[in-house]
């Protein structure tokens, strides 16, 4: 009987710290009063980062290899999915590559007027704008205001700015000054063909950031975009 009365008061005890426990945790999971918050958002702003802020560049002799085609539907969703942006075509080919106005297209060797073409076409079937490299280190200024003439004309507002030449600080004996020189060369050549031709530079490789701040001086009043090249990384499998 002892044993039984104890066991009774045992469950008796049990039940009443559960009890307990319910209630205080009923009691801890009850509203709280709520407390007023403001918040302002300032109307200044410092700027922005453009839509077109990343984008891809390719060498140039991509152009005339035909991989720019609106047949080359998987790049062209690609960039759909990815764009608008812009697309630099540059890169150590760009001063191997060189204009013929007479070719018949289709060689990574040159550029050629149908290759033009067939990049206006992808540029404006996907929306991006690009970056026109010329060359510079084995062209001359009359071959590169024919190629930029006919570029103009054919990729019309999908032209964001004509690039002469690829990293020049890495070109043997060069200096800022001596490239400054060729670049308006170049600069009047082109503009005698197209007068609102818009131009970018100096494009040097990141080790010479240098030449950014001089070329922004002495062209401050030719150039539309200052570039600076930089690898954040090393050389990758990419595939696309």
């Amino acid at each position: 009987m002892k044993k039984n009365l104890f066991m009774f008061v045992l469950v008796i005890l049990a039940s009443l710290f559960i009890f307990r426990g319910v209630t205080a945790f009923a009691a801890s999971q009850r509203p709280h009063a709520s407390t007023a918050v403001t918040i302002t958002v300032s109307s200044t702003s410092n700027g922005k980062v453009g839509t077109g802020f990343a984008g891809f560049s390719y060498e140039k002799d991509r152009v005339g290899a035909g991989m720019f085609s609106v047949s080359n539907t998987k790049l062209v969703n690609l960039f759909r999915t990815l764009g608008p942006s812009v697309l630099r075509l540059g890169g150590n080919l760009v001063d191997k590559v060189n204009w013929n106005a007479s070719g018949a297209g289709g060689s990574a060797t040159q550029i050629a007027p149908a290759d033009v073409t067939k990049l206006a076409a992808f540029l404006q079937a996907t929306g991006w704008k690009t970056l026109y490299g010329i060359n510079l280190k084995t062209n001359t200024a009359a071959n590169a205001a024919s190629e930029a003439q006919f570029a103009a004309k054919a990729l019309g507002s999908s032209l964001l700015a004509f690039e002469i030449g690829n990293e020049p600080n890495l070109y043997r004996n060069e200096t800022e000054a001596a490239y400054d020189s060729s670049f308006k060369s170049y600069v009047r050549a082109i503009r005698a063909k197209v007068p609102n031709a818009k131009f970018d530079g100096p494009g040097a490789d990141q080790g010479n950031s240098s030449w950014a701040q001089q070329f922004a001086a002495q062209e401050k009043g030719t150039i539309t975009n200052l570039t600076q090249q930089k690898y954040s990384g090393g050389n990758g499998g990419g595939t696309i």
